[in-house]
């Protein structure tokens, strides 16, 4: 075998003198009937989840986006908000940035590092149940995104646009509000030109807290909260339960297939 080389050619004698575990035919048989197990709950899972997305979208719409949902009245997003522009005060607490695909992420899981010193001073701090508008264009958000911060606290980088919604309104609502993108033919008119060098929708925040928004009346925000809230949180569960079946067969594989553990016939 040539060892220095970035991909070691090995020849057929070589594999022929490679040692394999190899249990018996019974055991082969039992060990197939175990694994075939994981797969057939892998299987089910999945396709229980994609059910459970897929309703979950047809939810969203049905009492997000639907005309007069709730009695409800349309309002500047200025007239139910205000802007937040507070600075970092110096305290001990993460860099965050937004995802497109999962939201509000550690700065560290993309960048492998914690942003530290100076580079933090303009992060405006954001605290737990507020919100911030990304402009990054993505496939998800082609104008964007807004999430709400689930966090306490989180600096966010200051080319975010980031608000907090008045005590009158339900911020569980409009998280999901925000999330299915009911902004998106409101901003697309607004945004002046194409993505900038830095990859952010040019946009002005006036512009922006121009967009409009339709309010029902709070008992009816917070009902559709609670219910999406439920579905969303069934949801999590499932994506859980998959990635735990996966790694459980992961791991049987590795012991079952190289002899680790025996099993009984």
């Amino acid at each position: 075998m040539q060892v220095d080389a970035a991909r070691p050619n090995i020849s057929l004698t070589d594999l022929r003198d490679f040692q394999i575990p190899l249990p018996t035919l019974p055991e082969q048989h039992k060990i197939s009937e175990i694994l075939s197990a994981w797969d057939n709950a892998i299987e089910k899972t999945a396709a229980l989840l994609s059910q459970k997305r897929l309703a979950f979208n047809g939810y969203r719409i049905e009492l997000l986006q639907k005309p007069n949902v709730g009695n409800s009245k349309k309002y500047r997003l200025s007239e139910i908000s205000s802007e937040i522009t507070r600075r970092n005060d110096g305290s001990d607490v993460s860099a965050m940035m937004i995802s497109s695909t999962r939201g509000f992420i550690d700065q560290s899981e993309k960048y492998g590092r914690d942003m530290t010193g100076e580079s933090l001073q303009k992060y405006i701090l954001l605290k737990k149940g507020e919100f911030a508008y990304n402009r990054g264009n993505s496939k998800t958000y082609p104008y964007g995104c807004i999430f709400r911060l689930e966090a306490n606290r989180a600096l966010i980088p200051f080319v975010y646009t980031c608000f907090k919604l008045n005590k009158d309104v339900e911020p569980r609502y409009f998280r999901h509000y925000f999330e299915v993108g009911s902004l998106n033919r409101q901003l697309h008119p607004l945004i002046s030109s194409s993505a900038r060098g830095n990859g952010l929708l040019n946009i002005n925040d006036k512009y922006f807290f121009s967009c409009k928004v339709p309010v029902p009346d709070i008992a009816y925000q917070r009902k559709s909260a609670d219910f999406l809230d439920r579905a969303l949180l069934e949801i999590r569960l499932l994506e859980r339960r998959l990635e735990i079946y996966r790694l459980q067969k992961k791991g049987l594989m590795q012991k079952l297939l190289r002899g680790q553990i025996r099993v009984k016939v």
